[in-house]
């Protein structure tokens, strides 16, 4: 028979890592039905909490204007600019070098969402 220590040591072990059926645990049989409980309990805590914290996101977001080509055009210029620090990505030649970076790859960045939309479209149509 396992002490009530051993039970509350699997309990505070269980929460710090709830990968597995905590009721099911070997040994605690006699204390299954309490560890599914407190198993219930918890994962209902979490639930609330976290529909709580998506909720609060959703609230706080600013309203979005954006259409997909400016959803893909985002993904592509911070691909472009992953690790770059401020400074043109390594290796980086504009199309027109006589512009600043900044302003060349913003364009090229809605080059490739253009693509990108139009492989879409392509793909549909298949």
């Amino acid at each position: 028979m396992k002490t009530r220590e051993e039970v509350n040591a699997l309990k505070l072990s269980w929460l710090k890592d709830p990968c597995w059926d905590i009721q099911d645990t070997g040994g605690f049989e006699e204390y299954g039905v309490e560890l599914a409980g407190f198993a219930i309990e918890h994962e209902k805590e979490w639930k609330y909490a976290r529909e709580k914290c998506e909720a609060l996101e959703l609230r706080n977001m600013p309203a979005i204007d954006a259409t997909l080509r400016d959803v893909f055009a985002g993904q592509a210029i911070q691909g472009m600019l992953a690790h770059s620090r401020g400074n043109p990505p390594h290796g980086y030649k504009p199309i027109d070098s006589s512009r600043d970076w900044h302003e060349a790859i913003a364009e090229e960045a809605y080059m490739l969402a253009d693509a990108m939309m139009a492989a879409r479209e392509k793909g549909k149509a298949k």
